[in-house]
């Protein structure tokens, strides 16, 4: 899957592809390898993009970084303006385990 969103980022490179990009090799890679490649997106292009805090906050979720996922599922919901991806969000953050 990763492959794909490389080839489509080389011939239509957007935000929203690279962060699709990120969250593909996260499952491909692990979640240390979508991380790596989020944080390569300039961060001004994505302060404000919803999608992107969402994948930051599950693949920090997966490499078990958990504070870090609740403030990223947090920044996620701040920015949400579709009520069932909110309630989804809601509800991956509130199942995170406490420590």
């Amino acid at each position: 899957m990763s492959q794909l969103y490389a080839g489509l980022n080389c011939l239509y490179p957007t935000i929203g592809g690279a962060v699709s990009q990120a969250a593909a090799v996260g499952r491909d890679a692990g979640p240390g390898a979508g991380l790596d490649m989020l944080a390569k997106i300039d961060p001004a292009a994505i302060t404000t993009y919803q999608a992107a805090w969402a994948v930051r906050a599950d693949l920090l979720r997966r490499a078990s970084r958990l504070s870090e996922a609740r403030e990223a599922y947090a920044k996620a919901i701040s920015l949400c303006t579709d009520a069932p991806l909110r309630r989804w969000l809601e509800a991956r953050a509130a199942a995170l385990p406490l420590h």
